[in-house]
């Protein structure tokens, strides 16, 4: 096992060096439009305090930041948002593009498969961010990104306006970077008199080189739309019935107040295992960060060994599990029912994940399991 398949690794931390520049360019980017800007005479700290105003005033937002890793261009990041709290952002990188969206605090992605396009193709859930990369991946957080810019300084003053740089005190904390943190950051901004910040270039540097993110048009305030994922992507019942590789199942019991948050057929060509699997998802909205199930179905025959998990025994079946660790707490375990290999990659802990799936039953969407297990903490 990959310990997932290509959607789920799409949504967990776990993630790592296959969006180094993604994740870290998200950051960046939208750091950049967050930046306060100067006018003429004012003080670095009076500038930003003026861009700031401006930025919390906006409806909108919107840019183009081309992305660079060594001086070399490697990709370049859309964003929008409807503020304040809808965004959009659409990383293309090659023949990769990855779009999500993001609704208050919740975040959709569709991601080209294989170098395909990405138009036409259904948004789904994306769960396991951490909080810490919240604000700098969602492109309606510009004005929380003001708060974490240090030591601003003018760096010039022109009749297109005044630049001001400030640095990011921690940017290992602010911008994600695999396998080796970003150890120094800073962002200049043109800002226009009247407080509007008009470009940025976003610089971020640490052991494995420079990367840097530049806007030359920012657009406030324009017409700017976010699109709805539709209900009927995240949740295709009339698929996953269909599907007859192997027996489906689901836990008898889930923690309180935790709902079955997507089902879908994810095709074989988007899987590691190289079959078409069914995935749920079952999650707590209104509990803590990164609160959710995600459970992959499929034929044993197709099944692949999960590398370095230690032995797991859920009643008659037997498999393996991978606990979490360090910053990436995401529990996953594969194990075996009747024919039917089960992926599961969660937030619970150990003793959580044993109680939900210590019993199974067949998968029904009539008769969903039952929410009377202790909520977790």
């Amino acid at each position: 096992m990959r310990n997932c398949s290509q959607a789920l690794c799409a949504r967990s931390p776990s993630r790592g060096s296959r969006l180094l520049v993604t994740a870290a360019t998200a950051a960046v980017a939208v750091a950049g439009i967050a930046l306060p800007a100067p006018a003429a005479t004012s003080s670095p700290e009076q500038a930003l305090q003026r861009a700031e105003k401006f930025v919390k005033r906006a409806k909108s937002v919107e840019f183009t930041a081309v992305i660079q890793a060594g001086g070399v261009a490697v990709g370049t990041l859309e964003q929008a948002a409807v503020l304040p709290n809808r965004g959009r952002s659409v990383l293309t990188r090659g023949a990769d593009i990855v779009d999500t969206i993001f609704v208050k605090d919740l975040a959709f992605f569709r991601e080209s498969p294989q170098g395909a396009p990405v138009e036409g193709l259904p948004y789904f859930p994306r769960y396991g961010h951490a909080k810490d990369f919240l604000a700098f991946e969602r492109p309606q957080d510009i004005a929380k990104i003001v708060s974490l810019l240090r030591d601003p300084e003018i760096v010039s003053e022109g009749a297109d306006g005044t630049v001001v740089r400030a640095t990011f005190k921690e940017p290992a904390n602010i911008i994600r970077a695999t396998p080796n943190p970003y150890t120094a950051a800073h962002l200049d901004v043109v800002v226009a008199p009247d407080g509007e910040p008009t470009s940025f270039t976003l610089v971020a540097s640490g052991p494995d080189g420079e990367v840097t993110a530049t806007a030359n048009d920012v657009t406030w305030n324009g017409r700017v739309a976010v699109p709805t994922p539709k209900k009927a992507d995240l949740l295709n019942e009339g698929s996953v019935a269909q599907f007859g590789d192997s027996p489906l199942y689901q836990p008898r019991a889930l923690p309180r107040r935790w709902k079955l948050d997507l089902a879908q057929v994810v095709a074989a060509a988007q899987t590691f295992e190289g079959c078409a699997q069914v995935e749920t998802a079952y999650v707590r909205p209104q509990g803590r960060q990164q609160e959710f199930i995600d459970i992959f179905q499929f034929p044993t025959t197709c099944a692949r060994p999960q590398e370095g998990g230690e032995p797991l025994t859920l009643g008659s079946h037997t498999g393996t599990i991978l606990p979490g660790f360090g910053s990436s707490p995401l529990l996953r375990a594969q194990f075996d029912v009747d024919g039917t290999t089960v992926q599961v990659a969660t937030s619970l802990t150990r003793d959580e994940f044993e109680k939900v799936f210590g019993e199974l039953e067949p998968l029904d969407f009539d008769k969903p399991p039952k929410a009377n297990l202790p909520a977790a903490s």
